[in-house]
């Protein structure tokens, strides 16, 4: 699933009037990417009413006026304590003497009659 490979080319096109080298108005970015998230991504894309090479080209605009990549790259692990909060919620579904609610409007509503209480 990683991508293998970028390879990443430019165009340089000499003018004609005085020699100097003029950049190409594109680049071609060629790349290996799992063809299963690549057809999920183009259905996103095309949802989106974009392509691919346009949602790439909006990428490249991020980074560059991020000055890096534009979005958190972390693993998701559960620090201590909400790994703690599952434990409890494990052992309080387990629990035949815990009390469950059906909507949250129902919990503070019992939270309320116990206050007035």
């Amino acid at each position: 699933m990683s991508m293998e490979c970028v390879d990443i080319v430019r165009t340089n096109a000499y003018n004609k009037g005085g020699g100097e080298k003029e950049m190409s108005k594109t680049a071609n970015i060629h790349m290996r990417v799992d063809p299963i998230i690549k057809a999920q991504a183009e259905e996103v894309f095309k949802k989106l009413g974009t392509s691919t090479t346009d949602a790439i080209t909006m990428f490249l605009y991020k980074v560059v006026n991020y000055q890096g990549i534009p979005f958190e790259i972390a693993l998701n692990v559960p620090n201590a304590e909400t790994l703690e909060a599952f434990k409890e919620a494990e052992e309080l579904r387990k629990d035949p003497n815990s009390k469950s609610y059906l909507s949250f409007a129902e919990l503070l509503e019992e939270m309320q009659n116990e206050t007035d209480d």
